[in-house]
């Protein structure tokens, strides 16, 4: 199955999945290591909950595109989108842990 395929899927289907699978950017490859599914709008914790807006209108688009967020003037999340032919949904990557590039990531995050 494409993984496009796949990320075409509920939420709470697709995250116990993605458990291990990597992602690489730039040099830099991590491995997924803890992560929480957010569905539609029947997910109080979703930020689909209410209603699409241009915040969140990324949880409404393609299965597979990333949805990130600056949360609490703290911190940028990283969600992957993942829900099923005209509902909304991601899985949120809580953590992961560094396979390759440990120094490069080190160099973006000097307070880390």
């Amino acid at each position: 199955m494409h993984a496009r395929e796949f990320l075409s899927q509920h939420p709470l289907v697709v995250a116990p999945v993605l458990l291990g699978w990597r992602l690489a950017k730039d040099g830099c490859i991590v491995e997924l290591t803890e992560l929480e599914a957010y569905a539609d709008t029947e997910d109080p914790g979703s930020h689909a909950h209410a209603r699409r807006t241009p915040r969140n209108a990324p949880m409404f688009g393609e299965p597979g595109c990333a949805y990130v967020y600056f949360c609490y003037g703290n911190h940028w999340m990283l969600n992957i989108v993942a829900h099923e032919q005209g509902r909304a949904g991601a899985v949120l990557v809580r953590g992961a842990r560094p396979i390759e590039g440990l120094a490069r990531m080190r160099e973006r995050r000097p307070g880390a």
